[in-house]
């Protein structure tokens, strides 16, 4: 399990780099890919996946019908937010 942060480090102040609340704990295969903006998650948790990848690449990964196993907090979500705007690929 990486400690992956939803705001990338790059684009993050000191203060966001530290909050609890801009993370998640993924496995190594869905860092690499939330990283990389192949995928995302909506505020409910629910795992969105990027149109570049296939359907084979998705069921390599099994991407398929994935979510948190916690619903986000309110603070977590406006990270995801911004992931989803500025480093997912749809």
């Amino acid at each position: 399990i990486r400690a992956s942060h939803i705001k990338p480090w790059k684009d993050a102040n000191d203060k966001e780099r530290l909050d609890p609340y801009n993370g998640l704990p993924l496995i190594a295969s869905l860092d690499a890919l939330f990283d990389a903006g192949l995928i995302s998650f909506k505020s409910s948790g629910e795992m969105i996946t990027s149109s570049s990848l296939s359907e084979s690449e998705k069921e390599i990964f099994g991407l398929h019908e994935l979510f948190l196993t916690m619903q986000p907090h309110e603070k977590t979500i406006s990270y995801l937010a911004y992931h989803r705007e500025n480093v997912f690929k749809e």
